[in-house]
């Protein structure tokens, strides 16, 4: 294999675009979130290749992760939202992306590794060190906050081990590991249901804001100019609201380009899909409808 083309500030740069353009996207959605991202230094990237050089050449495959987003989210729901969001806005490519989902019937990690294409925005910048080698991809992982920390570990002492590849963790051990994991596991259910009754308890009160704030589990700007339709909320119609599928109505709002997730807006969808205070369709600005794709 011949020396790589690596040019360590070209592949940073482009890094930092990627991650500040993932940033502004979520942010604008509202998702509660964590972002970090990585460039496969040159002697990682070098042993990699040496490693996986005869497996690529079999398989016609590549390396897709010279550079990599992990996005860690607070809520295991915002997974396949946040998945939804990020597939409308990039190039994915869905068959070389990998979906980890538990045994129903065992407890383990909730993790999307995602592949998308630099596409013509960021490939106009993509120099790469190998073509034969290296696709003209990255990832973006998917994971919780409470699975992270606890991938880490399995991934680093159970996954890839010791260097002594036919050496295998004891059952026993990995029982334990296993055991953690369905801990995590009941923290996120947890954090799920409290902010819940923390939704219902402002629901009580008549705090609508902060009711909806709970109960969609988003940033949601609480301005005035940003919330001024909740006033025209009877408490009957939040009592509907409150059986809304949350996801549902995000992955509506992940399809529609920039309109940023605030009260008013979220309001506005409920009002026009479910029929919930008709008169807040009604009374609303036909920028707002066109923006939504609901005019």
């Amino acid at each position: 294999m011949n020396s790589l083309n690596y040019k360590d500030h070209i592949l940073n740069r482009l890094k930092n675009d990627l991650h500040d353009c993932v940033k502004k996207i979520l942010q604008n959605y509202g998702i509660y979130f964590q972002l970090s991202s990585r460039v496969k230094e040159k002697r990682s990237l070098e042993k990699k290749l040496l490693e996986k050089k005869e497996k690529y050449d079999k398989e016609h495959k590549k390396m897709q992760d010279i550079i990599g987003l992990r996005v860690i989210l607070y809520f295991s729901d915002d997974i396949p939202i946040v998945k939804k969001i990020l597939t409308e806005r990039f190039d994915f490519k869905e068959a070389d992306s990998r979906e980890d989902k538990p045994n129903p019937q065992y407890f383990g990690v909730e993790c999307q590794n995602l592949i998308f294409d630099f596409g013509k925005t960021f490939g106009k910048t993509f120099e790469n060190p190998c073509p034969q080698y290296i696709d003209s991809t990255f990832e973006v992982q998917l994971r919780t906050v409470f699975s992270d920390g606890w991938h880490e570990i399995d991934h680093d002492f159970r996954y890839k081990g010791s260097e002594n590849k036919d050496q295998v963790i004891p059952d026993e051990i990995s029982r334990s590991m296993n055991s953690v994991m369905g801990s995590l596991h009941m923290c996120d259910w947890a954090m799920f249901k409290l902010v819940e009754e923390i939704g219902l308890y402002h629901l009580e009160k008549n705090n609508v804001v902060d009711f909806l704030v709970a109960k969609f589990f988003l940033r949601l700007k609480r301005d005035e100019s940003n919330t001024s339709f909740s006033q025209s909320l009877l408490p009957t119609e939040l009592q509907e609201i409150k059986k809304l599928n949350r996801r549902e109505i995000l992955e509506y709002f992940a399809t529609v380009d920039n309109v940023g997730v605030n009260v008013n807006y979220l309001l506005l969808y409920i009002s026009y899909k479910y029929k919930i205070c008709p008169k807040i369709y009604d009374n609303a600005p036909l920028f707002m409808k066109e923006q939504l794709k609901i005019a």
